[in-house]
């Protein structure tokens, strides 16, 4: 039972704690995103119990050694690596060896990763020549966190430069979205013969880019010297920001699954990318990048969820509804089914799911800058 009264943002950590057990708990970069998200809110809202909890999930996958449980360098996914994030916190809160020696094999294999003729990162070893829009949220964020400690932060925000626009200046539509991946060998079953772009605009793909943004902007020391980098992530947040606003759903507030084909049959309002929408355009208004008019989109966002895609049980339990569970091109494994990439595979081809962590963690990242503006009291 999860009292009403409380804000959405508490009642979905509360209900995210209650039902990630130690028996349910995976290594991946969703349940990071989650624990990322009650950490944050657990400083936000003075919860100390709640890092103490964090702590001893995150500490599940990893050995004293600094080797994890579920991370393997020859795979070379760059989802594997997301949690280096939530491990990167728990440093600056203990000190502890064990999560500094995870990031750096993380790190390691960065310096390794794959890429495509033009300097690209292949998003995993079993996908060659292709870039997708999530890998720039997996792996950017973290390379500059750490080198802005342990590195060189310039050539971390290069490197995070020289990504986006490769990626952006391939994937992006005369409406200033971006398509969901691009095959640079053009070799794929789902990529077009011309541009190897696959077809549709994925609102959750275009999501992690502009999460990734903000996590970026954030990152960077308020000087001159970096006053360019500044302006460079400002300047494609604001040019996809401004895509975006313009195919908002006007009586929701929500985006598409398929994110410029509102109306279209069997679309449908989805949840985890609406929030990710939220969390970028209010965090980046926090910080001056982006106009008030984005916070507004950002609220209007993040009420919709509330109002159309949250309910309690009958026990009174929180729940969140409509999140896409996963979607991807091309096998996930070899024995996977193969994702074509068609407008019917992201509209049919997947399920919605209830409490799916892609939107829960986002919806606490949202509701923690909507509800409590991003910071501390």
């Amino acid at each position: 039972m999860i009292d009403k009264n409380l804000t959405k943002t508490e009642a979905a950590c509360l209900a995210f704690i209650k039902n990630y057990t130690p028996q349910t708990a995976i290594y991946n970069y969703t349940s990071s995103l989650c624990l990322e998200a009650v950490l944050k809110a657990a400083q936000i809202l003075n919860k100390p119990e709640w890092i103490v909890w964090v702590r001893e999930r995150a500490c599940q996958f990893l050995k004293e050694d600094g080797s994890v449980t579920g991370f393997e360098k020859e795979e070379y996914s760059m989802d594997k690596i997301r949690t280096g994030n939530l491990y990167f916190s728990l440093y600056n809160l203990s000190g502890e060896e064990k999560y500094k020696k995870a990031m750096d094999s993380f790190i390691d294999m960065m310096k390794s990763q794959p890429r495509t003729a033009s300097g690209g990162y292949w998003h995993k070893k079993r996908y060659p020549d292709q870039m997708w829009l999530d890998g720039f949220y997996m792996s950017e964020p973290l390379c500059v966190k750490y080198a802005g400690k342990w590195g060189d932060l310039k050539v971390a925000l290069d490197e995070a430069k020289n990504q986006l626009s490769l990626m952006y200046s391939h994937t992006v539509k005369p409406n200033g979205l971006l398509l969901h991946a691009w095959d640079e060998s053009g070799k794929m079953y789902w990529a077009d013969k011309k541009t190897g772009c696959s077809g549709y605009v994925w609102s959750r793909a275009v999501g992690w880019v502009i999460m990734a943004i903000a996590d970026i902007l954030e990152l960077l020391p308020a000087t001159d010297e970096f006053e360019g980098y500044r302006a460079f992530f400002a300047d494609y947040a604001l040019k996809l920001a401004s895509a975006l606003v313009k195919v908002q759903d006007v009586s929701t507030g929500m985006w598409y699954q398929v994110t410029d084909m509102g109306g279209y049959e069997n679309n449908f309002l989805e949840t985890s990318g609406t929030l990710m929408f939220a969390y970028g355009f209010a965090k980046m208004n926090r910080m001056g990048i982006l106009d008030n008019s984005f916070r507004d989109a950002a609220v209007r966002a993040f009420d919709g969820v509330v109002k159309f895609k949250t309910y309690y049980d009958k026990d009174e339990n929180f729940h969140i509804k409509d999140i896409c569970k996963s979607a991807g091109l091309g096998k996930a494994e070899d024995t996977s089914p193969f994702r074509d990439g068609s407008y019917n595979y992201y509209t049919l081809g997947e399920e919605r799911a209830v409490d799916n962590m892609h939107g829960v963690g986002s919806f606490i990242l949202a509701g923690l800058e909507i509800e409590y503006g991003g910071k501390k009291a």
